[in-house]
């Protein structure tokens, strides 16, 4: 089950949106740069757990955080918008230590061209490298024939 808002200033060029994800469920993944772990993958039952409260406040922070997933969008026009992402929890599993780059974002871009809409995407979510996306959307209810009702003619 997921939550999600997202709103457009009245005076501003700018889309903020956030998602909430899996509402209702503890989010829980194993993270392969960890030599200890703090949760049971099977369970999500914490191992370790500890005592001080920033430890508390820490772990409730970051499953708070696996939730998560931000966007904006900046509106330059009505034919062109730039698009920029953010996944926790997404960047938490994919992250390489020694290589971390943009994983967990992602950016695109959208042209509205007469009746079709251009998309292209590029998503850091995984550790082979980034995913392109490109996507064309032909608005069909534009292509409809209009009908011209003028004066009738005598005949």
């Amino acid at each position: 089950f997921k939550l999600g808002v997202s709103d457009k200033f009245a005076h501003a060029p700018l889309r903020l949106s956030a998602v909430y994800s899996n509402l209702f469920r503890k989010a829980s993944f194993v993270d392969v740069n960890d030599t200890l772990l703090d949760v049971d993958p099977f369970t999500g039952e914490d191992i370790q757990g500890g005592d001080n409260a920033f430890d508390k406040f820490k772990s409730h922070s970051d499953n708070f955080l696996k939730h998560i997933s931000i966007g904006s969008e900046l509106l330059f026009s009505d034919n062109f918008h730039l698009r920029l992402g953010w996944n926790y929890k997404a960047r938490k599993e994919m992250i390489i230590d020694t290589r971390p780059g943009l994983v967990g974002f992602s950016f695109g871009v959208g042209v509205n061209v007469k009746k079709f809409s251009l998309n292209y995407s590029i998503t850091s979510s995984q550790k082979g490298g980034p995913s392109n996306q490109i996507n064309i959307v032909a608005h069909l209810s534009q292509f409809k024939k209009k009908t011209v009702i003028g004066p009738k003619e005598d005949s």
